[in-house]
């Protein structure tokens, strides 16, 4: 559902892949696909951070884990509702869960390297079937959700909505809409 490309040592491309079916996080090569991590329920989301490990939601048990490139797992958020996308600004972490419109987007106080999140709150209610979340250049929060069968894409700010103790799919700027079968991931 999601990768991550970046360029090793040597200059060539590698990507990181959650595999969701296989319950892994795969290291594709040019000339190898390494598994980095296996265990895992159901891998969905995943964000690199700077001190060079990762941010992954596993959408099964509902968590989201830090895991090093070396496969070492560290669970910091659980009781998601089958979480999917996950986004980090340097201050806040937020997560997208599929499984429960009334807690659609959630954020966590956390800054890289904290054991585990601070302060935490709801950031958009009463959308369904969020899926992945990102940050755009502008500095807003894009995501993909389902309305009505139709694929939406939506943005918010998400530090008015924090600062006002949550949005709801009322406050959510729509910017695509489009009848691609949902989920539009």
């Amino acid at each position: 559902h999601v990768i991550y490309p970046e360029t090793n040592d040597e200059g060539e491309r590698d990507l990181w892949v959650p595999d969701y079916g296989s319950g892994r996080l795969l290291r594709v090569t040019a000339t190898e696909v390494e598994r980095v991590a296996e265990g895992m329920d159901g891998p969905w989301g995943l964000i690199p951070l700077e001190d060079d490990t990762f941010l992954i939601s596993i959408r099964i048990i509902g968590s989201v884990e830090i895991i090093t490139r070396t496969g070492e797992r560290t669970e910091i958020v659980t009781g998601l509702s089958l979480p999917t996308g996950i986004a980090h600004d340097g201050s806040y972490l937020y997560v997208a869960n599929s499984g429960d419109p009334a807690r659609a987007i959630e954020w966590f106080e956390y800054s890289v390297g904290d054991a585990h999140p601070g302060e935490s709150g709801l950031l958009v209610e009463g959308l369904g079937g969020v899926m992945n979340i990102q940050f755009g250049p502008d500095g807003l929060l894009y995501f993909a959700y389902g309305d009505g069968g139709l694929g939406v894409v939506g943005r918010i700010d998400p530090a008015t909505c924090r600062a006002n103790g949550g949005c709801t799919a009322d406050d959510v700027e729509r910017m695509v809409e489009t009848d691609l079968p949902v989920p539009l991931a």
